[in-house]
Formats: structure tokens, sequence, C-alpha cells
């Protein structure tokens, strides 16, 4: 092989490399923001740890270390027993894999932002994230802590500004 003939092909693996970078960066990223919004303990999770409402709620993430804003409610018959505004931060969970991950798991560290926090809740638990099925499972001592599904609704009301111009009426 000549010279010529061995810069396309190290042109063409450069490029194949940097496409592959590409492609995961952008799946990650729609993982990343499939993550934002509401997400609602399912009926059987709720009776099964006595609860009426576990609720949470997960920001954008900040440019920076992969922290968001937001907010847990949780409800059982003697009133909220949770009703915080939260910091997530999120650690782990990388990939080289291309495509939509089935699962991803990450370190969930929780600030409750100036409080002590929940003995029953921890403030460091995995999270295992299942994007294409819209469902969380956060876990502490190889227990299930919460087991949250999308709330679709309550996720596209927080971001009902989110219409074409064209659409919104003045």
């Amino acid at each position: 092989m000549n010279a010529k003939m061995l810069n396309y092909i190290a042109i063409s693996i450069s490029v194949i490399i940097i496409l592959f970078i590409i492609l995961i960066c952008h799946t990650r990223r729609i993982e990343t923001n499939l993550l934002t919004g509401f997400w609602k303990a399912d009926e059987d999770f709720c009776q099964e740890a006595e609860l009426e409402l576990f609720l949470v709620y997960i920001g954008e993430p900040s440019l920076i270390f992969n922290k968001r804003k937001g907010y847990i409610l949780v409800k059982n018959a003697e009133g909220l027993i949770i009703n915080n505004p939260v910091e997530f931060s999120l650690s782990g969970g990388l990939s080289a894999n291309p495509s939509m991950a089935h699962e991803r798991c990450y370190t969930l560290y929780i600030d409750w932002l100036g409080e002590d926090g929940y003995y029953f809740f921890p403030s460091e638990q995995q999270l295992y994230y299942y994007p294409q099925h819209g469902k969380l499972v956060m876990s502490a001592d190889d227990n299930a802590t919460a087991v949250l599904f999308k709330d679709y609704q309550l996720s596209a009301e927080a971001y009902d500004d989110c219409m074409p111009d064209t659409l919104v009426d003045d």
C-alpha cells in the first residue's frame, strides 16, 4: 500500500470514530432529557409501602456535575412525610453503546438543601433508569425505596409553554 492509500484509510477511520462519538453523545442527551419531569409511584408500590402518594420532580441538568433541582413529595394516611425541594446529583451511568440503553445505573446523591433528610429515604442510593419504559427504581441496601413511572400528563403541564407560536393565542 502506498502512503496516499494509508492517508485515506486513516481519514476514513477518524471520520467513523467521530461520527460514532457524536451518535453516543446524541443518544445520551436524549436519555438525559427524558429523565426530566414528574415521576410518580404506581398503585402497587404505594400500597406495599403504605403510601397514598409518592411524587418526584427531576429538573433540567445543570451544565456542571450533572446536578438537577428537584422536589420529593410523599404522603401516607397520616399526612405528608416528605415535602422537600432537593438537589439530585448523579454519577456513573457511562456507556459506549450508541443505541438507547435498556437500563442505566447511577449513584444518586440527594441534597436536602439544609434539611436533615429522612432515615427511611437515604441520601445516597442507586438509581436504575429505564428510558425506553419511563421507569425509575431507587434502591438502598438492596431494598427498593421507590418505583416510579414518568407522569407524562404532569410533565406536559409543566412545559405547556412549549407550543409553536402560530398555535398560541395572544
